[in-house]
């Protein structure tokens, strides 16, 4: 599901340059950007730790529902396109006769 995440340069430095500014953004902020003039609690950044952690795994179960969904449904399309096909075609023989 990950596997090799840890050597793209690219993603690891976007990852790290996001988490650094939003931690930035939440302690040093302030009325600048509509925070608490403290910062967080350890509670509420244990939170906020916990809800990102678990959007990982959401999202892949919401990629695995949507890639079996696009699967089915594009077969359950194309069945109905050649039904449709055959009944068409058919109606043409009958009316040339």
């Amino acid at each position: 599901m990950f596997k090799g995440i840890e050597k793209n340069p690219l993603f690891c430095g976007i990852l790290v340059t996001t988490a650094a500014l939003q931690v930035i953004m939440v302690e040093l902020g302030g009325k600048a950007m509509h925070v608490s003039e403290d910062g967080l609690d350890p509670y509420y950044w244990g939170l906020s730790i916990v809800f990102g952690i678990a959007s990982l795994p959401i999202q892949q179960v919401i990629n695995v529902l949507y890639n079996f969904v696009h699967k089915y449904h594009g077969l359950w399309r194309e069945r109905r396109r050649v039904k449709a096909s055959r009944r068409l075609s058919t109606r043409h023989i009958s009316a040339g006769l």
